[in-house]
């Protein structure tokens, strides 16, 4: 950690904490160690306080005065409130990204739907973090797409968001994993076909799966 400058201390110790707590290194409920954070990065105090208190800002963590910092739980209605804003958001991306595309766009997705693919083809199907670390990358991906910047900010909070939910909802769900891979191909190929109706239809399916998973998710 020596090599970084004491400004960017706190980004570090926010970007290794965010990063735990999307892809559920640390469940809803666990406790924060600021003793323990301090050796593993090699920091004091101040940036990883700085970094709790932007996460806390986030909602991600909770802060117990003089007792314990720990991981924000998730409810049922948290995860249905973030599915029915990305489908407000994200829909309404296909709206605003001016047909045909450009060439730097379709190579641009062309490209993700062969990692798509291939990734569609691992045989390690349980590998959650490179799925939704993939399925991050789709939809931002698009978001980016979009001619309203403000749109894709707010679709990129909502991505963020959706990760640890998902993590918890599929962590042993091979079968859906594979059905978004092939979702994420026929979205890619709408667009590509500058077809908006049809890519705004398949989104809206791709986002409701998720919602028809949420049965049995239980307050973490």
């Amino acid at each position: 950690m020596g090599g970084y400058k004491k400004k960017s201390l706190r980004k570090v110790a926010y970007d290794y904490m965010k990063e735990q707590i999307l892809y559920c290194g640390w469940v809803p409920g666990h406790v924060i160690s600021e003793r323990d954070l301090c050796e593993e990065l090699g920091v004091s105090k101040t940036p990883i306080r700085e970094a709790i208190m932007d996460l806390s800002n986030e909602k991600y963590v909770l802060i117990n005065p003089r007792k314990s910092t720990t991981v924000s739980k998730i409810s049922l209605r948290d995860a249905i409130e973030i599915i029915e804003a990305r489908l407000v958001n994200e829909t309404y991306i296909f709206k605003t990204l001016g047909y045909p595309i450009s060439i730097a766009q379709r190579n641009t997705l062309d490209m993700l739907r062969t990692e798509i693919e291939s990734a569609a083809l691992s045989t390690d199907k349980t590998d959650m973090r490179r799925f939704l670390a993939l399925d991050y990358k789709f939809h931002q991906t698009i978001s980016q797409m979009s001619k309203n910047s403000c749109l894709s900010e707010i679709c990129a909070q909502l991505f963020e968001r959706s990760i640890r939910i998902w993590y918890i909802m599929f962590i042993n769900t091979e079968k859906r994993i594979a059905e978004a891979f092939k979702e994420h191909v026929k979205i890619i190929d709408y667009i590509l076909n500058a077809d908006a109706v049809n890519a705004e239809k398949e989104l809206i399916n791709h986002i409701n799966a998720f919602y028809n998973g949420l049965s049995g998710f239980e307050r973490m």
